[in-house]
C-alpha cells in the first residue's frame, strides 16, 4: 500500500439533534465514490436511540464506528469497529492513546 493515498471523512452521526434524512447518506455516497473512508465518532449519540450506534437508526454503514464516552461514562475508555479491510489496515499503523507507556 505504500506510496498510495488515503482519505478520511471523520464526523459526529448527530450532536443535539439528529442530521437532516439525507445528510449521512450523502456523505456516504461522496466517500464511495472518492474511495475515501468513513468513520462516525458516535462519542456524543451513543446508545441513546438505537443499541449499537445511532447511524444504524438512519441505516448508513460507516467504515469505522468509535465510540468512547459512550462506554466509559467520563473515563479513558473506546471501543474502535469497522470493517474488515479497515481494520486490517490499521494493524500496520502506529496506534496510541492517553496512557500509552
Amino acid at each position: 500500500m505504500a506510496g498510495e493515498e488515503y482519505g478520511v471523512v471523520k464526523m459526529e452521526v448527530s450532536r443535539s439533534k439528529g442530521p437532516d434524512d439525507v445528510v449521512l447518506t450523502a456523505v456516504r455516497e461522496l466517500c464511495d465514490h472518492h474511495g475515501v473512508i468513513l468513520i462516525f465518532d458516535e462519542c456524543t449519540s451513543r446508545f441513546r436511540e438505537t443499541f449499537g450506534g445511532f447511524h444504524l437508526k438512519f441505516e448508513v454503514e460507516p467504515d469505522m464506528v468509535i465510540f468512547g464516552n459512550a462506554l466509559g461514562n467520563g473515563y479513558a475508555i473506546t471501543a474502535v469497529i469497522g470493517k474488515t479491510p479497515v481494520m486490517q489496515a490499521a494493524q500496520e499503523a502506529f496506534i496510541s492513546g492517553t496512557f500509552f507507556d
